[in-house]
């Protein structure tokens, strides 16, 4: 979607808020596959292709998007919500309208991952308390970035690096691998950069097809993707349990 100057501006001094960048220094690199908005197909390829790794990702879920097709794209249904936590992947908050937050604020921020929250609870149970938040759109504002920080563990952008040295906690990096990037994605430089630096990628995409969205990925992207990160001895987790270790140092 695209952006209007004020969200422009907004986006871009959200960066210099400093208040929770980190110092890392963990022991080897580590990579994360997520999924924004959980398409269908995000669960019934792309998580069959990570769990026959034996590895696991991280779903970003808005409750509002649940049984809706959008732009031909259809989204997850509550079975397959159940059945990507019972798999073991990773359940994220994505607020629950999936709308842009820097304009909205931090008051509109806060009710809907509360919305979301309780969406969540009321399917997968108290257990699943979500640890871990993702922008809609990439979008923030510092106070709104401010806000997310105080509330989740570690929250994703949509900017692309990949996260070393001192990483803001409230602002991950991604590498994406959607189709609309694929031409500039540099396999080799990214996981050369992780291993020099232990650097922790975070892959991001939506749908999984073999004809995709903009904003997808075909199966062999990600399998490719696999392959490469497993074949360079690199270890694969969930965004929580990578943001706890790339944090505290601790497996």
């Amino acid at each position: 979607m695209p952006r209007t100057l004020f969200e422009r501006l907004l986006n871009r001094t959200a960066l210099f808020d400093r208040r929770h960048v980190v110092t890392t220094c963990p022991n080897e690199p580590v990579a994360t596959f997520t999924f924004d908005d959980f398409p269908s197909s995000a669960y019934d390829i792309g998580g069959r292709i990570l769990e026959a790794a034996n590895v696991r990702g991280t779903y970003f879920v808005s409750g509002g998007l649940m049984g809706s097709t959008i732009c031909d794209v259809k989204y997850y249904e509550e079975k397959q919500l159940k059945a990507a936590y019972a798999a073991g992947h990773e359940i994220g908050c994505h607020s629950f309208m999936h709308k842009k937050l820097s304009i909205r604020g931090p008051s509109y921020a806060r009710k809907t991952c509360d919305k979301n929250a309780q969406f969540i609870h009321d399917i997968l149970g108290p257990q699943a308390a979500m640890t871990s938040f993702a922008y809609p759109f990439g979008d923030a504002s510092i106070r709104v970035k401010h806000m997310m920080a105080r509330r989740f563990e570690a929250c994703r952008s949509v900017r692309e690096a990949v996260n070393s040295g001192t990483v803001d906690r409230a602002h991950i990096n991604i590498t994406s691998l959607e189709n609309r990037h694929i031409s500039r994605l540099d396999l080799v430089r990214i996981i050369t950069e992780a291993k020099a630096h232990n650097g922790w990628i975070v892959f991001l995409t939506h749908d999984v097809a073999e004809r995709p969205s903009p904003y997808g990925a075909t199966p062999a992207m990600i399998e490719k993707t696999l392959r490469s990160v497993t074949d360079a001895g690199i270890k694969i987790l969930p965004f929580k349990t990578a943001a706890a270790y790339v944090f505290s140092k601790k497996l």
